[in-house]
């Protein structure tokens, strides 16, 4: 799963359904930022356990804070 993906992923499962282009675009701002913020906090929770020389551990850091970048853009 690519982060743009994994982002719409995480913003879908919070809002506990899918999300459509036309349903974004009728959100209001406040909805819009509130479920933002909301992905970004399980993304701060997953970058909050740091990363270790491990090779999968830097993977996993790198691919969290792609996502969370996705997330801010989204």
């Amino acid at each position: 799963m690519t982060p743009k993906e994994k982002a719409k992923d995480l913003l879908e499962k919070i809002n506990n359904a899918s999300i459509s282009n036309i349903e974004w675009d009728r959100c209001s701002e406040y909805g819009k930022n509130s479920l933002k913020r909301k992905a970004i906090i399980v993304c701060d929770e997953i970058l909050s356990l740091g990363c270790t020389k491990d090779v999968s551990s830097i993977r996993i850091y790198q691919y969290y804070s792609e996502v969370k970048i996705k997330i801010q853009h989204y």
